[in-house]
């Protein structure tokens, strides 16, 4: 049939990400000790008003991902997260680098080559 590897499709990586940053941001949040209820109000939206406990509970089940700025910002700041980390798994680096499914120890040494630190 071929090599036992296969080239997985963009929908089967980005379900694959939106798995690991809802784990990413639930482990997070929940080794701080937060409630979704107490982590809601610090995420404004760029209307103005918080997110709502739905909303995060999609993003921690992967049943979403959010790539917005404000987003990823906010909730990286709130829970001590990588925000390149948050970026990465939001989808927000070019395909060929999503396909390679980075931890994220080898995600942070390749950004800190590209930043020539």
């Amino acid at each position: 049939m071929g090599k036992a590897t296969r080239k997985l499709s963009n929908a089967a990586i980005m379900s694959d990400m939106a798995n690991i940053f809802g784990k990413v941001l639930r482990n997070a949040r929940r080794s701080k000790g937060l409630s979704l209820s107490k982590v809601v109000p610090l995420i404004i939206k760029e209307d103005g008003i918080p997110i709502s406990i739905q909303y995060l509970s999609d993003l921690e089940q992967g049943k979403r991902v959010s790539s917005q700025p404000y987003f990823i910002e906010q909730i990286a700041e709130d829970l001590d997260i990588d925000v390149d980390w948050l970026y990465y798994l939001a989808g927000k680096f070019p395909m060929v680098e999503q396909e390679k499914r980075m931890s994220e120890t080898d995600f942070k040494r390749s950004m800190r080559r590209f930043r020539n630190e």
